[in-house]
């Protein structure tokens, strides 16, 4: 019988979210919950920017899941304390939409319009201008018409379509000169600081909906005074771009084209973060009430398996905030008079969230141990995960789950240990490894004790597969 045949009451104590939450950006303090460190970043930035007349589009280049969204959140937030003009854009939620000339100037004019009375003469001709405009430019005009390309098959259209062509161009024009009105407005009204329109969520989008974006972006609303910047996962773009128009396209080149200035985000230092997404889930309240006697002898050690894995470049920040979340939903589901799993659970979903088929042939007996710690070690992370603290633990509980081929690397190890310190510094530390890999396991009474709850850990986890993905 295993351990979810037991009771499933669900325990009166600590409640704990789903989701991730949205880090708070207060108005006044929007550095207040900056737990990666992005206020010197934002500080540049704003420096930047605010020496910048424009048209500019500045991209700020970072990997998918690293914060972007929340990055962009506070920096608006500051660029508004700082005094500057500010529309936000988010392109993803827009795509729906098909048409971003449409979604981008209504977004505009939407911020231009609490600028207040001084830009209300400029921004009422340019809304005007609007509603002619988007009926009469098609994209494939846009492009034509912005880039300066004699599209020499146009020529050939019927008369109404050429009329149509040249209508769209004047219509181009006049946009054009009523938004450098506007935004010249909106800068004297500002100590001459431009206008940022902040774009996030680009490389979420659709292919071509991203591309005609940065093409809109890029041509129609390229004025003086207005300066464009992007969230962007520049490899996922490029990858948009190449979905378009194929893969031998030079997708880098066709880029530089759409972006004056590229920034490219720091790693973050992620130890605070780690520490408050613990303390976020409540699994920090968890460790420091639980009565078990597991829990308490094992709660250190499990959190420095957390923030030392969890430290791994190779991992995305979502994928950190998500695990972490996910540990804590496995808590939730425990009974009252289960065992909490814990070195068990946290070193099977640290296994699962560096490596998914990892995991799984790991779990189903395909692979073994020395194989699974010589494939995680393996690459840019091998040095950090070769460190005594964040591996020993995790190894001696894949070591009690691989059952007789861990019963044999035990042995190995046991063996090691029991020789007399060796003098050579670089034996040191694999002497050090194997005894405390040994301690640790012997610590434990009754090995195949430890192996159920592994072996239960991994069930309880598949229950909730598709919340960890």
């Amino acid at each position: 019988m295993t351990r979810l045949d037991h009771d499933t009451t669900p325990p009166d104590r600590i409640l704990y979210r789903i989701q991730p939450p949205d880090i708070d950006v207060p108005r006044d303090e929007p550095f207040k919950n900056d737990l990666l460190g992005r206020r010197p970043s934002i500080e540049v930035l704003t420096h930047l920017v605010g020496s910048l007349e424009g048209p500019c589009v500045l991209a700020v280049d970072a990997p998918w899941g690293t914060g972007k969204s929340t990055f962009f959140r506070m920096w608006r937030r500051y660029l508004k304390n700082q005094a500057f003009g500010v529309a936000h854009f988010n392109a993803w939620e827009t795509d729906f939409a098909g048409d971003p000339l449409l979604a981008l100037s209504t977004q505009i004019l939407d911020s231009l319009d609490s600028e207040g009375d001084r830009t209300q003469a400029a921004l009422k001709k340019l809304k005007d201008g609007v509603p002619d405009l988007l009926r009469a430019v098609a994209p494939s005009v846009i492009r034509v018409a912005t880039s300066g390309v004699l599209d020499v098959e146009a020529l050939l259209e019927p008369a109404e379509r050429v009329r149509q062509y040249q209508e769209a161009v004047k219509l181009f024009g006049t946009f054009r000169a009523d938004l450098q009105d506007a935004a010249r407005t909106v800068s004297e009204s500002r100590d001459g600081r431009p206008l940022v329109v902040m774009i996030d969520e680009l490389d979420r989008c659709r292919p071509p909906y991203a591309i005609e974006l940065l093409e809109v972006a890029k041509h129609i609303f390229a004025a003086r005074h207005i300066v464009f910047a992007l969230a962007v996962n520049r490899s996922e773009l490029e990858h948009s771009v190449k979905a378009l128009y194929g893969d031998g396209f030079d997708a880098h080149g066709y880029l530089r084209r759409f972006v004056d200035i590229d920034f490219r985000l720091p790693d973050p230092d992620r130890e605070p973060f780690i520490e408050a997404m613990l303390d976020a889930t409540g699994i920090n309240d968890f460790l420091a009430q639980a009565t078990d006697h597991d829990t308490r002898q094992y709660a250190t050690l499990a959190k420095e398996m957390l923030h030392g894995f969890f430290a791994l470049p190779r991992l995305s920040i979502r994928a950190v905030a998500q695990a972490i979340h996910r540990l804590g939903l496995i808590f939730a589901s425990l009974a009252a008079n289960y065992k909490p799993l814990l070195l068990p659970a946290t070193t099977a979903l640290i296994l699962r969230t560096l490596d998914l088929e990892l995991y799984q042939r790991f779990t189903g007996r395909g692979i073994a141990v020395d194989e699974v710690v010589r494939r995680l070690s393996g690459g840019p992370d091998g040095t950090l995960f070769q460190e005594l603290e964040r591996r020993y633990v995790f190894e001696a509980m894949l070591i009690i789950a691989a059952d007789e081929q861990g019963r044999a690397i035990l042995q190995e190890y046991a063996t090691l240990a029991s020789d007399d310190k060796p003098d050579d510094i670089a034996e040191q530390a694999a002497w050090k490894h194997a005894d405390a890999t040994v301690r640790l396991v012997q610590a434990k009474i009754g090995w195949e004790g430890w192996r159920g709850e592994f072996e239960a850990a991994v069930e309880r986890m598949e229950l909730f597969a598709e919340s960890l993905k």
